[in-house]
């Protein structure tokens, strides 16, 4: 297929008219009018903080990394192109690959990177749980095009084109005639977070811890994040009481409590954490820790198994006031289903026992729990959409985000 492809570009002829399209201000045209687009289906099939975060990556992507669109632009990589390059429009034969249904009615939309083309066709891959595929297909185009910057744009492409298919669906779902909007929706919603998975994290896997002291609110931005991206959650009050064998919304007996919060408890219980989030990564592509993470050998135990795994990883510490957090902990006395241990005698002691990750800067994104559960999580995601801008399409390590 690559080489049909490849075929395909070196007979289209670069032009002024053409190439003008690879341009950021050309290319804001297109995204700007999507956002505009999707407006009316915010709180419908995409949240507020996924559209800002997507729209925040961007349009910052344009100015951190304006220099990659221009030398785009000098190798004479925008060409007439496919322009709706995805798996329905590629047929295979042992013979002969045909690709078909370019887009004909609007030369914007064909006017493109070669790149933009390709990341549709490598989205889609991701879109039905072949991301082994999709990324084959990239790495192989940019050997075959001796064009290795391809990559350095491809998870920005990625975002356009994902974001583009929920956009789509979505009008497709609030169309009168469309007999099964509800599937529509459905497959809006999934689009678009595949769309904010790239603006957040890129095309690899990665590690999401959410931590901070007692009463920060790990558990609840842990769960509301995991609504947003679809990824699964582990929590290390739900393992260490699985481990000791304690119903989960049940408080600890105090006869049991010095067992339980052991040191050798407390490793085996994070052990298992990660053991559980790496394993469960092979099957998706994030997947959320909610745990204290105290201390600096906990973070580092952490931080060397994934360097181990090659695995990217990200720390979000949860900050919120003191008062707010005695707070919180008197309330956790009339709340029932509540699996965290700790209650307000229990603050001293698991503050004088927290220290600060001062070694996780400057990657450590921290933030503040006071205002809603919905700000909070939209502070986070705009966060790591501004780290992604900067990263994205970056040779993996596995090192701090």
């Amino acid at each position: 297929m690559i080489s049909t492809l490849h075929r395909f570009y070196q007979s289209e002829i670069p032009t002024a008219e053409i190439e003008q399209w690879g341009t950021t201000e050309k290319l804001k045209i297109s995204t700007d009018e999507n956002f505009a687009q999707v407006e009316p289906f915010v709180g419908k099939t995409i949240s507020s903080a996924a559209f800002e975060a997507i729209r925040h990556f961007t349009n910052r992507f344009y100015i951190v990394n304006a220099n990659l669109f221009c030398e785009r632009v000098q190798q004479h990589r925008i060409l007439d192109c496919h322009g709706d390059l995805h798996l329905d429009h590629v047929h295979l034969t042992p013979d002969a690959t045909t690709i078909f249904d370019c887009i004909e009615f609007n030369d914007r939309f064909r006017f493109i990177d070669i790149a933009n083309d390709l990341a549709f066709l490598a989205m889609d891959f991701d879109f039905k749980s072949r991301s082994d595929l999709g990324n084959l297909l990239l790495r192989n185009a940019a050997r075959e095009l001796d064009d290795v910057g391809m990559l350095k744009v491809a998870n920005f492409y990625k975002c356009y084109r994902a974001f583009v298919r929920g956009k789509v669906e979505s009008i497709q779902a609030a169309e009168k005639e469309t007999r099964n909007p509800q599937e529509h929706e459905r497959q809006a919603a999934r689009y678009f977070r595949l769309a904010l998975r790239y603006a957040i994290a890129g095309s690899e896997p990665l590690i999401l811890v959410v931590m901070g002291g007692v009463g920060t609110g790990k558990s609840t931005i842990a769960k509301r994040l995991a609504r947003e991206l679809d990824w699964p959650v582990f929590s290390s009050d739900e393992i260490r009481k699985t481990l000791a064998r304690v119903p989960l919304t049940q408080r600890t007996p105090p006869k049991f409590r010095a067992k339980i919060y052991s040191a050798q408890m407390t490793q085996q219980t994070y052990r298992k954490l990660l053991v559980d989030g790496l394993a469960t990564l092979k099957e998706n592509r994030g997947v959320i820790l909610d745990a204290t993470f105290s201390t600096h050998a906990l973070r580092k135990f952490l931080c060397d198994e994934c360097k181990k795994a090659n695995v990217p990883f990200q720390f979000i510490e949860l900050e919120v006031g003191a008062n707010e957090i005695k707070k919180r902990l008197k309330l956790r006395d009339e709340k029932t289903g509540e699996t965290s241990d700790a209650r307000l005698e229990d603050l001293q002691k698991l503050s004088a026992a927290y220290e600060p990750p001062s070694e996780l800067a400057p990657s450590l994104i921290r933030v503040s729990t006071t205002t809603s559960v919905s700000d909070t999580v939209r502070a986070i995601l705009l966060r790591l959409a501004e780290k992604q801008s900067i990263v994205a399409n970056n040779t993996s390590s596995p090192e701090p985000r």
